[in-house]
Protein backbone atom coordinates (compact mmCIF):
# COMPACT_ATOMS: atom_id res chain seq x y z
CA UNK A 1 0.00 0.00 0.00
CA UNK A 2 0.91 3.14 -1.14
CA UNK A 3 1.39 6.49 1.54
CA UNK A 4 0.66 9.59 0.77
CA UNK A 5 4.16 11.79 -0.06
CA UNK A 6 5.52 14.05 2.10
CA UNK A 7 4.92 16.89 -0.05
CA UNK A 8 0.98 16.08 -0.72
CA UNK A 9 0.43 16.24 2.96
CA UNK A 10 1.02 19.92 3.37
CA UNK A 11 -1.12 20.82 0.02
CA UNK A 12 -4.17 18.66 1.31
CA UNK A 13 -3.68 20.22 4.93
CA UNK A 14 -4.06 23.72 2.89
CA UNK A 15 -6.94 22.55 1.10
CA UNK A 16 -8.68 21.21 4.23
CA UNK A 17 -8.15 24.33 6.04
CA UNK A 18 -9.06 27.00 3.03
CA UNK A 19 -12.54 25.23 2.92
CA UNK A 20 -12.57 25.53 6.57
CA UNK A 21 -12.15 28.99 6.54
CA UNK A 22 -14.42 29.76 3.33
CA UNK A 23 -17.33 27.71 5.33
CA UNK A 24 -16.62 30.08 8.21
CA UNK A 25 -16.47 32.99 6.17
CA UNK A 26 -19.68 32.33 3.97
CA UNK A 27 -21.73 31.59 7.50
CA UNK A 28 -20.66 34.63 8.59
CA UNK A 29 -21.45 36.52 6.08
CA UNK A 30 -24.99 34.78 6.08
CA UNK A 31 -25.31 35.78 9.69
CA UNK A 32 -24.73 39.31 8.91
CA UNK A 33 -27.00 39.67 5.88
CA UNK A 34 -29.50 37.61 7.74
CA UNK A 35 -28.99 40.27 11.25
CA UNK A 36 -29.85 43.29 8.57
CA UNK A 37 -32.26 41.80 7.28
CA UNK A 38 -33.82 41.20 10.86
CA UNK A 39 -33.06 44.83 11.84
CA UNK A 40 -34.35 46.64 9.05
CA UNK A 41 -37.74 44.41 9.03
CA UNK A 42 -38.09 44.41 12.65
CA UNK A 43 -41.53 46.17 13.46
CA UNK A 44 -40.71 49.15 16.22
CA UNK A 45 -44.05 48.42 17.57
CA UNK A 46 -47.32 46.44 17.21
CA UNK A 47 -50.78 47.57 15.44
CA UNK A 48 -54.29 46.17 15.38
CA UNK A 49 -56.93 46.34 13.07
CA UNK A 50 -59.62 49.26 13.85
CA UNK A 51 -62.11 49.61 11.09
CA UNK A 52 -62.09 50.16 6.98
CA UNK A 53 -64.43 51.30 4.90
CA UNK A 54 -65.13 51.16 0.90
CA UNK A 55 -64.41 53.87 -1.64
CA UNK A 56 -64.12 52.95 -5.64
CA UNK A 57 -60.39 52.80 -6.81
CA UNK A 58 -59.04 54.55 -3.56
CA UNK A 59 -55.84 55.83 -4.65
CA UNK A 60 -54.41 58.38 -2.20
CA UNK A 61 -55.31 58.89 1.39
CA UNK A 62 -53.96 61.94 4.00
CA UNK A 63 -54.77 62.60 7.49
CA UNK A 64 -55.91 66.22 8.80
CA UNK A 65 -54.60 67.71 12.56
CA UNK A 66 -58.04 66.72 13.51
CA UNK A 67 -58.01 63.14 12.45
CA UNK A 68 -59.94 63.58 9.56
CA UNK A 69 -59.48 61.32 6.42
CA UNK A 70 -59.23 62.31 2.80
CA UNK A 71 -59.22 59.55 0.21
CA UNK A 72 -59.01 59.98 -3.73
CA UNK A 73 -60.94 58.10 -5.95
CA UNK A 74 -60.03 57.90 -9.55
CA UNK A 75 -63.37 56.09 -11.13
CA UNK A 76 -65.41 58.71 -9.39
CA UNK A 77 -63.08 61.54 -9.71
CA UNK A 78 -64.02 63.15 -6.32
CA UNK A 79 -61.78 63.17 -3.32
CA UNK A 80 -64.05 62.32 -0.07
CA UNK A 81 -64.19 63.27 3.61
CA UNK A 82 -64.52 61.01 6.09
CA UNK A 83 -64.12 61.49 9.78
CA UNK A 84 -61.83 59.01 12.06
CA UNK A 85 -64.65 56.49 11.62
CA UNK A 86 -65.34 56.35 8.10
CA UNK A 87 -68.51 58.33 8.40
CA UNK A 88 -68.47 60.50 5.01
CA UNK A 89 -68.49 64.25 5.66
CA UNK A 90 -68.01 65.89 2.99
CA UNK A 91 -65.90 66.03 -0.52
CA UNK A 92 -63.70 68.62 -2.39
CA UNK A 93 -65.41 71.52 -4.23
CA UNK A 94 -63.69 71.81 -7.22
CA UNK A 95 -66.10 74.30 -8.97
CA UNK A 96 -66.56 74.51 -12.06
CA UNK A 97 -63.59 72.40 -13.09
CA UNK A 98 -64.03 68.63 -11.78
CA UNK A 99 -61.43 66.25 -11.32
CA UNK A 100 -60.24 64.08 -13.93
CA UNK A 101 -57.77 61.45 -12.59
CA UNK A 102 -57.35 62.44 -9.03
CA UNK A 103 -54.60 60.64 -7.17
CA UNK A 104 -51.83 61.90 -4.76
CA UNK A 105 -53.09 63.81 -2.04
CA UNK A 106 -51.14 65.89 0.74
CA UNK A 107 -52.08 68.14 3.83
CA UNK A 108 -49.73 70.86 4.60
CA UNK A 109 -48.99 72.37 7.92
CA UNK A 110 -51.72 74.63 7.67
CA UNK A 111 -53.85 72.59 6.75
CA UNK A 112 -54.33 72.99 3.05
CA UNK A 113 -54.98 70.07 1.07
CA UNK A 114 -53.42 69.48 -2.43
CA UNK A 115 -54.03 67.12 -4.85
CA UNK A 116 -52.59 65.84 -7.55
CA UNK A 117 -54.85 65.43 -10.70
CA UNK A 118 -53.31 63.10 -13.31
CA UNK A 119 -56.11 63.64 -16.08
CA UNK A 120 -55.49 67.11 -16.43
CA UNK A 121 -51.96 67.44 -15.66
CA UNK A 122 -52.21 69.98 -12.58
CA UNK A 123 -51.98 70.20 -8.67
CA UNK A 124 -55.24 71.80 -6.63
CA UNK A 125 -54.91 73.48 -3.41
CA UNK A 126 -58.25 73.63 -1.36
CA UNK A 127 -59.08 75.71 1.83
CA UNK A 128 -59.52 72.93 5.18
CA UNK A 129 -62.71 75.16 6.13
CA UNK A 130 -64.35 75.56 2.90
CA UNK A 131 -62.91 72.50 0.93
CA UNK A 132 -63.44 75.11 -2.05
CA UNK A 133 -60.68 74.83 -4.57
CA UNK A 134 -58.29 78.36 -3.82
CA UNK A 135 -55.10 77.62 -6.49
CA UNK A 136 -54.13 75.71 -9.11
CA UNK A 137 -51.02 74.95 -11.29
CA UNK A 138 -49.31 73.40 -14.10
CA UNK A 139 -46.08 74.86 -14.52
CA UNK A 140 -42.99 73.23 -13.63
CA UNK A 141 -39.08 74.03 -13.40
CA UNK A 142 -37.78 75.27 -16.32
CA UNK A 143 -35.91 72.72 -17.35
CA UNK A 144 -38.99 70.58 -17.30
CA UNK A 145 -41.90 73.82 -17.56
CA UNK A 146 -45.44 71.38 -17.95
CA UNK A 147 -46.70 68.76 -15.53
CA UNK A 148 -46.91 65.59 -17.29
CA UNK A 149 -49.07 62.57 -15.19
CA UNK A 150 -48.09 63.92 -11.64
CA UNK A 151 -49.26 61.35 -9.12
CA UNK A 152 -47.48 61.21 -5.92
CA UNK A 153 -47.64 64.45 -3.46
CA UNK A 154 -46.01 65.67 -0.21
CA UNK A 155 -45.45 68.51 1.75
CA UNK A 156 -42.90 69.68 4.11
CA UNK A 157 -42.80 72.02 7.06
CA UNK A 158 -40.77 74.29 5.26
CA UNK A 159 -43.95 75.99 3.13
CA UNK A 160 -42.87 73.33 0.12
CA UNK A 161 -44.95 70.89 -1.97
CA UNK A 162 -43.01 68.12 -3.69
CA UNK A 163 -44.59 65.89 -7.09
CA UNK A 164 -43.74 62.87 -8.40
CA UNK A 165 -43.84 64.42 -11.95
CA UNK A 166 -43.61 60.80 -13.30
CA UNK A 167 -43.92 61.26 -17.09
CA UNK A 168 -41.34 63.73 -17.04
CA UNK A 169 -39.40 61.51 -14.40
CA UNK A 170 -38.65 64.50 -11.58
CA UNK A 171 -39.87 65.73 -8.52
CA UNK A 172 -40.74 68.91 -9.05
CA UNK A 173 -40.75 71.22 -5.91
CA UNK A 174 -43.09 74.99 -5.13
CA UNK A 175 -43.78 76.62 -2.45
CA UNK A 176 -47.07 77.12 -1.15
CA UNK A 177 -48.50 79.41 -3.93
CA UNK A 178 -47.20 76.90 -6.89
CA UNK A 179 -44.25 79.06 -7.56
CA UNK A 180 -41.46 76.56 -8.87
CA UNK A 181 -38.28 76.43 -6.53
CA UNK A 182 -37.16 73.97 -9.12
CA UNK A 183 -36.84 70.05 -9.59
CA UNK A 184 -35.05 67.32 -9.42
CA UNK A 185 -34.19 64.10 -11.61
CA UNK A 186 -34.18 63.23 -15.20
CA UNK A 187 -34.78 59.65 -16.79
CA UNK A 188 -33.07 57.24 -15.69
CA UNK A 189 -32.05 54.20 -13.04
CA UNK A 190 -28.66 56.15 -11.85
CA UNK A 191 -28.79 57.81 -8.37
CA UNK A 192 -30.82 60.65 -8.35
CA UNK A 193 -32.86 60.02 -11.48
CA UNK A 194 -35.89 58.43 -11.69
CA UNK A 195 -37.99 56.40 -13.94
CA UNK A 196 -41.50 57.03 -13.15
CA UNK A 197 -41.78 57.79 -9.63
CA UNK A 198 -45.11 57.43 -8.33
CA UNK A 199 -44.90 58.51 -4.93
CA UNK A 200 -42.98 61.07 -2.40
CA UNK A 201 -42.91 62.04 0.89
CA UNK A 202 -40.73 64.49 3.27
CA UNK A 203 -40.13 63.15 6.70
CA UNK A 204 -39.15 65.51 9.73
CA UNK A 205 -35.55 66.26 8.68
CA UNK A 206 -36.73 67.37 5.58
CA UNK A 207 -35.17 64.12 3.81
CA UNK A 208 -37.04 63.24 0.65
CA UNK A 209 -38.55 59.32 0.30
CA UNK A 210 -39.31 58.57 -4.02
CA UNK A 211 -40.74 55.60 -4.56
CA UNK A 212 -40.36 54.35 -8.30
CA UNK A 213 -43.53 51.37 -8.67
CA UNK A 214 -41.92 50.73 -12.51
CA UNK A 215 -38.65 49.37 -10.92
CA UNK A 216 -39.73 48.27 -7.74
CA UNK A 217 -37.13 50.97 -5.80
CA UNK A 218 -37.45 53.28 -3.49
CA UNK A 219 -34.57 56.58 -3.07
CA UNK A 220 -34.12 58.65 -0.24
CA UNK A 221 -32.41 62.36 -0.83
CA UNK A 222 -31.21 64.42 1.45
CA UNK A 223 -31.22 68.43 0.77
CA UNK A 224 -27.79 69.66 0.81
CA UNK A 225 -27.64 71.47 -1.94
CA UNK A 226 -24.33 70.29 -3.52
CA UNK A 227 -23.92 66.43 -4.77
CA UNK A 228 -21.70 64.81 -1.95
CA UNK A 229 -24.48 63.13 0.26
CA UNK A 230 -26.07 60.34 -0.13
CA UNK A 231 -29.27 58.82 -0.88
CA UNK A 232 -30.10 55.20 -0.50
CA UNK A 233 -31.89 52.81 -2.51
CA UNK A 234 -33.40 50.27 -1.60
CA UNK A 235 -32.69 46.92 -2.88
CA UNK A 236 -36.24 44.42 -2.92
CA UNK A 237 -33.58 41.21 -3.04
CA UNK A 238 -31.88 41.86 -0.40
CA UNK A 239 -34.41 43.28 1.52
CA UNK A 240 -31.93 46.45 2.91
CA UNK A 241 -31.16 49.86 1.93
CA UNK A 242 -28.11 50.54 0.18
CA UNK A 243 -26.06 53.81 0.06
CA UNK A 244 -25.63 55.83 -3.24
CA UNK A 245 -24.05 59.20 -3.54
CA UNK A 246 -26.46 61.75 -4.28
CA UNK A 247 -28.12 64.96 -2.95
CA UNK A 248 -30.86 66.99 -3.99
CA UNK A 249 -30.16 70.86 -4.10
Amino acid sequence: MKHPSRSFLPSMLIAVASCVGLAFLFAQTTASQTRETEIAYAPPESYSFINQWSVNDAYGVAVDASGNVFVTSSTDKQVYKFDANGNAIGMLNPGTRPFQLPFGIAIDQNGFIYVADNGRNEIRKFDPNTLQDVKRWKKGCAAYPLLKQPRGIGTSGANRVYVADSANHVIQIYDANGMSKGCYGGLGKGEGKFTWPSGVAVDAAGKIWVSESNIHRVQVLKKNGTHDKFCKTFDSKKLRLIPKLCAIA
